[in-house]
């Protein structure tokens, strides 16, 4: 009986453990995320940098690394620890708010490729890029308060989040009217052209990424509750 006792003592410190390392990896991923946030913000202030993008492209290598961690620790402790159903949605939950987390990158990194086709030094494209720039920071704070919201198991401040007027879609139809009330009197060059879909499908992978957040979001009420409120919500 003690030595019972004793042997699941230790896995249970085991266990603690290996979901402290899963939520440090987490963090890291997430932290390198913010970060693309604030280069693409950055990008939208700035013009074209290539410092900037090639730090980009060093963050997309260190968020597909510590993705790769990620995936590989989260189903080894499911069959390590044969966890029950509160650990087990826990570990489901680390699984998906990873992927989500890439996700977002992916779409970030669409918009830089956008950015790096576009010349938008023109006054004309002044009040886009700074909605734009809006919409990127507005996220960049959602996403981060949506991550950290997820790894402390805070419900209240989640709900919070799913509650949130972030505006995002509002913005979005204001770019796609503005083009249209901006240039449909004028001729347009090719590069003008490019400029305007270019606008349009930044815009457009921007509220994308909002959805990413908010099942972020929703993952921590899955988590915590047992509730999978991801589908239900996006009905509403």
């Amino acid at each position: 009986m003690k030595n019972q006792v004793i042997y699941f003592a230790i896995m249970l410190g085991n266990k603690n453990r290996e979901f402290a390392q899963i939520s440090g990896d987490l963090q890291i991923l997430s932290a390198k995320v913010i970060d693309q946030f604030t280069l693409t913000g950055t990008l939208f202030t700035n013009g074209w940098e290539d410092a900037f993008y090639e730090k980009i492209l060093e963050n997309e290598k260190s968020i597909s690394y510590q993705k790769a961690i990620l995936l590989e620790k989260i189903p080894r402790a499911a069959v390590l620890f044969s966890p029950k159903a509160a650990d087990l949605r826990k570990l489901v939950s680390y699984h998906d708010v990873t992927l989500l987390i890439e996700e977002i990158d992916d779409f970030l990194i669409s918009i830089v490729s956008f950015l790096k086709e576009l010349n938008l030094s023109d006054s004309d494209y002044t009040d886009f890029k700074l909605t734009l720039k809006k919409m990127v920071r507005s996220l960049k704070d959602l996403a981060n308060a949506a991550i950290f919201s997820f790894i402390r198991e805070d419900k209240a401040e989640t709900i919070r989040i799913l509650g949130k007027n972030t505006d995002i879609e509002q913005l979005s139809t204001e770019i796609t009217e503005n083009i249209v009330a901006s240039f449909q009197e004028i001729p347009l060059s090719g590069q003008q052209v490019l400029n305007i879909i270019s606008l349009n499908k930044v815009a457009y992978i921007l509220e994308k990424i909002k959805n990413c957040v908010l099942n972020i979001a929703k993952s921590t009420i899955y988590a915590t509750e047992g509730t999978n409120i991801r589908h239900q919500l996006s009905q509403s």
